[in-house]
């Protein structure tokens, strides 16, 4: 529909359309690669199959809009709104989704790899099947969500809030976790071979932020082979016979309790890892002359970009 009047817009390739008001309207296969729709309104517009590669929709009001099959490879979404948009099979691969709000979304089977969603609120969000392998993910709040059977494997999650999440199947093979809240996750069958969740946050709580009893998460049948659990908090975490933990770690002793419990594993594809061959865990690396703050904020940019980018050297 390239070269279409909208509602006194043209639709086309690279178009200005900053501000625009196209609310509800069918744009489904459209190209819009590389158009300006900062801050547009496309609430309840129909997008899908669109071209929307390169594109500008920071700080968009998309609330309930329709992107299943959208090409959103490398588009900036940051602090756009996305609360109960269909996504699915959208491909957002290298996205900017910074800060931006995807409440009640339907992401499944999404392709989120190497995606920016520092900061993001996918808040009851549906990410089954969803690719978010090397995604960043600091920060950002997935509690709640819907993660059975997604590619995980090497997304950085350092401090995201996985409060309540399901993660039954998920792959998350040398995820970086640190910091990260995992209290009544469902891991059930979960591969988190080489995944690192020192500082995690596992136990289980008498009461949650609202007032409410809180479990702690469910590791029955998951791996956690060559995982760093150093100072992982495991109190009253649920484990089985099933469950895999790397050599040497006495999981009774931190509190875990084994119970026989039945894992339903989600039919999700799992490729094999070996964790005598990962990639090289991410090192601090100080810089001589940095404040406190500085050094700080630059251990933790520099340890991000290593993670998600294991083959790549300092800058």
């Amino acid at each position: 529909m390239d070269g279409v009047e909208v509602n006194g817009h043209t639709i086309e390739p690279g178009a200005d359309l900053e501000g625009a008001n196209l609310s509800r309207q069918d744009l489904s296969g459209a190209d819009l690669s590389g158009a300006n729709l900062e801050r547009a309104y496309l609430s309840g517009a129909d997008l899908s199959g669109a071209d929307l590669r390169g594109a500008n929709l920071s700080g968009a009001n998309l609330h309930g809009a329709d992107f299943e099959r959208a090409d959103l490879s490398g588009a900036d979404l940051s602090r756009a709104y996305l609360s109960s948009a269909v996504l699915s099979r959208a491909v957002l691969s290298g996205a900017d989704l910074g800060g931006a709000v995807f409440y009640k979304a339907d992401l499944s089977g999404a392709d989120l790899s190497g995606a920016d969603l520092e900061r993001a609120s996918l808040l009851d969000a549906d990410l089954y099947g969803a690719d978010l392998s090397s995604a960043d993910l600091y920060g950002a709040d997935l509690s709640s969500a819907d993660l059975r059977g997604a590619n995980l494997h090497g997304a950085y999650l350092e401090r995201a809030n996985l409060y309540g999440a399901n993660l039954a199947g998920a792959y998350l093979s040398r995820a970086y976790l640190s910091g990260a809240v995992l209290s009544g996750a469902y891991l059930g069958g979960a591969d988190l071979a080489g995944a690192d969740l020192a500082g995690a946050v596992l136990r289980e709580d008498e009461f949650d932020p609202e007032g409410f009893y809180s479990s702690g998460a469910n590791l029955t049948g998951a791996n956690l082979t060559g995982a760093r659990l150093e100072r992982a908090d495991l109190n009253r975490v649920k484990a089985d016979e099933k469950t895999i933990w790397p050599d040497g770690f006495d999981p009774k002793a931190a509190g875990v309790i084994f119970e026989d419990v039945k894992v339903n594993i989600v039919d999700a594809y799992h490729n094999e890892i070996d964790p005598n061959n990962l990639p090289p865990k991410p090192e601090p690396n100080p810089y001589a002359g940095f404040s406190i703050r500085e050094l700080r904020r630059e251990r933790r940019r520099l340890r991000r970009l290593r993670w998600l980018n294991p083959q790549r050297g300092e800058p």
